[in-house]
């Protein structure tokens, strides 16, 4: 069987790689492109996909991959952001809806989870952030400081500054970390890298990921 994980960015894609690796089911990943490629302890071929936003279901581009079903012995996966509400209809309830919309109008075939949690709004960074072992919780607090001290200022004409989008804060978690030199090399080399195999860094071990670990062993094999 041939399995297809389809995930929106950089760090979502190194995370699910790095739980898989955990949890025994892929040994090692190969970079090819944007994809990580490898194969199951079962002996499956696998694909971890980054797609760059989950509009690349609505806007078409994925629909030839994922026409594929278990009955061409081909497995799909995506895991995507929920969000939130908004004006982009974003929440776990209406994103989940739209993505099964396009599903049935379209015979696509593929299995669904929606970060953090599945069945709770939000983002990848929102899933991130519980990750941060205690030791290490004092950072995040420093930056809700800074984005608390934001929200309360204003421009000399009363409008208000933009506080930090969420994943501001794991760039700077990351950038106040004391780095090896090959932690440093690999991040020169990818930008978005967050190093998901340091215990010291990420604890995925955590309560708060057990439901996309679950997910994972229920689908990859």
């Amino acid at each position: 069987m041939k399995i297809n994980v389809f995930v929106e960015g950089q760090e979502d894609q190194e995370l699910v790689a790095e739980l898989l690796v955990k949890l025994g089911t892929v040994r090692t990943w190969r970079e090819a492109g944007k994809a990580f490629t490898g194969t199951t302890s079962a002996g499956n071929l696998i694909n971890l996909n980054m797609t760059n936003g989950w509009s690349s279901l609505l806007n078409g581009s994925l629909l030839p991959e994922l026409s594929q079903s278990p009955q061409e012995d081909v497995l799909n996966l995506v895991i995507f952001d929920a969000d939130r509400p908004g004006p982009q209809q974003g929440g776990s309830t209406a994103r989940r809806q739209q993505l099964l919309k396009v599903q049935a109008e379209n015979g696509l075939f593929f299995e669904l989870f929606l970060l953090p949690t599945d069945d709770a709004d939000g983002q990848l960074e929102d899933l991130l952030r519980l990750l941060i072992p205690d030791a290490h919780q004092q950072v995040t607090d420093c930056f809700s400081h800074y984005e608390n001290c934001v929200r309360q200022l204003r421009m000399t004409d009363g409008s208000a500054y933009n506080v930090p989008a969420s994943k501001s804060r794991m760039f700077a978690y990351l950038e106040v970390l004391p780095l090896t030199a090959e932690e440093e090399k690999r991040l020169e080399k990818r930008r978005s890298t967050k190093f998901f195999n340091n215990p010291a860094y990420w604890n995925l071990d955590s309560s708060e990921i057990q439901h996309l670990r679950e997910f994972l062993i229920q689908h990859v094999k």
